[in-house]
């Protein structure tokens, strides 16, 4: 009976796999199998000597017994292809080679970072610089106001018909004055902080210009339409924790987080738009 290990199978277990041993392990060599799998290979110097040793056919199994099928060119060959795989990873040339390489691409990658960021942020101003000329046409600027992340801006077609014609809007709108929205109830964490500032400005008449519409953050609503209910969730959206409408000119003014700082200028914010 013939138990001669395969030479080519045992060349290529060392060549792929001899860190961790398979190549002993094959030809019967099991203990030392297991060490060079738990120091990886004898720390390569053991494995390499095998693998020499499998090329050059001087390599025997555990009962002493040359591997079977040995090819002499076949050995030759992949012991000059380990040694020109090694000089090249070894060479100085290649590593300079690569890091002038990795220099170029880098500074390729940054350039062109560079000009991608340059033209993002020219349009980023541009933008902004038009925003800026259209507030400063159409919308005041309001003086000793700080801290607070406020905004204009126009009312697309769909909310002004839903402002006009719905039964919670429509007599603000329709009034003609500007009147201003805040969120109050259980699921509203301003609603105190609403009520508490906004309560003695509505009883002093001050501010007759204005119509205050407190709005129930929670609650079921019921609307005729779908895009009732769509014009309602957009103009929600829009008009985030607290916003004044202006039906003369569809304009709306509106703060995104209220606080005890955005709170306690809510007043001079109102004597400011009077004439917006």
């Amino acid at each position: 009976m013939n138990n001669k290990r395969s030479y080519l199978t045992a060349q290529l277990l060392c060549l792929f796999f001899g860190l961790f041993g398979f190549h002993r392990i094959y030809t019967g060599h099991i203990l030392i199998g297991v060490i060079q799998l738990l120091t990886g290979g004898g720390f390569f110097i053991w494995s390499f000597i095998d693998l020499i040793m499998i090329s050059l056919g001087k390599y025997v199994d555990v009962q002493g017994d040359e591997l079977e099928g040995y090819d002499p060119k076949v050995g030759i060959t992949i012991l000059v292809i380990v040694f020109l795989f090694f000089l090249w990873i070894i060479h100085p040339r290649r590593s300079e080679v690569t890091n002038e390489n990795l220099n170029e691409i880098t500074n390729e990658i940054s350039g062109e970072f560079a000009e991608v960021l340059a033209d993002r942020t020219s349009i980023r101003k541009s933008s902004r610089n038009k925003k800026s000329n259209a507030f400063a046409q159409n919308s005041p600027i309001l003086e000793n106001i700080s801290n607070v992340n406020y905004s204009f801006g126009s009312l697309p077609t769909n909310i002004v018909n839903y402002l006009k014609t719905s039964n919670e809007y429509s007599r603000y709108y329709n009034d003609g004055r500007k009147f201003v929205v805040y969120y109050v109830g259980a699921d509203c964490p301003y609603a105190s902080t609403f009520i508490r500032i906004l309560t003695p400005l509505i009883r002093s008449n001050k501010f007759e210009e204005y119509q205050f519409h407190p709005v129930q953050a929670s609650g079921m609503q019921r609307y005729k339409t779908m895009d009732e209910a769509r014009a309602s969730v957009a103009f929600s959206n829009t008009c985030q924790e607290f916003c004044i409408v202006n039906p003369i000119n569809n304009k709306i003014f509106r703060i995104n987080g209220i606080g005890e700082s955005e709170a306690s200028q809510i007043e001079k914010i109102l004597i400011q738009l009077r004439n917006w």
